[in-house]
């Protein structure tokens, strides 16, 4: 008997996005080109998407206001509604102006769809590639897992918190990504999956019983592999995103699609 899904969501992450007098705007590939492309395949999904959800650097230079005009005119291609948050490319006060019309009082948020909590992180530290949450958002973080509930959590954040077995990758992860999956592990029947971008690329990790689950960028991708000793860039791989559904019975799927580079 088929069993329909709590919540469907996009997961996208890295689109990288420049003014057009940014000097990376020409780079090729072009981030908005390809970042219009996957867009237009998840406009174009034959099943009903909630939301899609925005894993952070969606604009590419934290010193430039001026270029998050250029990158909401991309992010209107995407019809269904969008969450994010900040990497390490952005700049939070811009991006929340640019894409919600006001600044929050916090960077971190909440919000809930059909029954599932998603709790969003920012762990960007101004002009640094590494990220941390601090002590104020673990501790707002523990106040939820701590409530007597069984509620499905889904948990957000740009940097991925556990470290991949790759040095150049992992000196710019999430500081205090072991603080993060402390307070996690103690509410995993309820953590659905910890979502993250930031590496370019689309891995997942189970520890403790908790699923951690990346996105590949829309603009170009990275190889993250063991012992790897240089930062590299993959020349086969392309962009895409990935569909997650979060079922009643507690199953996390994720469905990772690819987009070609736009041609012409």
């Amino acid at each position: 008997m088929t069993v329909l899904p709590l919540v469907t969501f996009v997961h996208v992450s890295d689109t990288h996005l420049t003014g057009k007098d940014h000097p990376d705007y020409q780079a090729h590939p072009n981030a908005h080109e390809t970042t219009r492309a996957v867009f237009e395949q998840i406009n174009s999904l034959p099943v009903p998407v909630d939301f899609v959800l925005h894993t952070g650097d969606v604009g590419h230079d934290p010193k430039r206001e001026s270029d998050y005009m250029t990158v909401l005119s991309t992010l209107k291609v995407l019809q269904p509604p969008l969450h994010v948050i900040a990497g390490n490319h952005d700049r939070s006060k811009w991006l929340y102006r640019t894409v919600n019309g006001r600044v929050p009082d916090t960077y971190h948020y909440a919000f809930e769809v059909n029954g599932v909590y998603f709790a969003c992180l920012d762990s960007s530290i101004a002009h640094q590639g590494n990220g941390r949450l601090g002590d104020a958002q673990l501790t707002w973080l523990e106040n939820i897992v701590a409530l007597p509930t069984d509620q499905p959590l889904v948990v957000v954040v740009h940097h991925h918190p556990i470290a991949l077995g790759s040095p150049p990758m992992d000196a710019i992860g999430l500081n205090d990504g072991e603080a993060l999956h402390r307070v996690l592990r103690g509410a995993r029947k309820r953590v659905r999956c910890v979502l993250f971008g930031h590496i370019h690329e689309d891995v997942t990790i189970m520890r403790d019983g908790i699923l951690y689950a990346s996105a590949r960028s829309t603009w170009y991708q990275t190889r993250t592999w063991p012992r790897q000793k240089d930062f590299t860039r993959d020349p086969v791989q392309v962009p895409g995103y990935n569909l997650v559904t979060i079922m009643p019975n507690g199953d996390t799927i994720i469905r990772a699609y690819r987009v070609p580079y736009p041609t012409g």
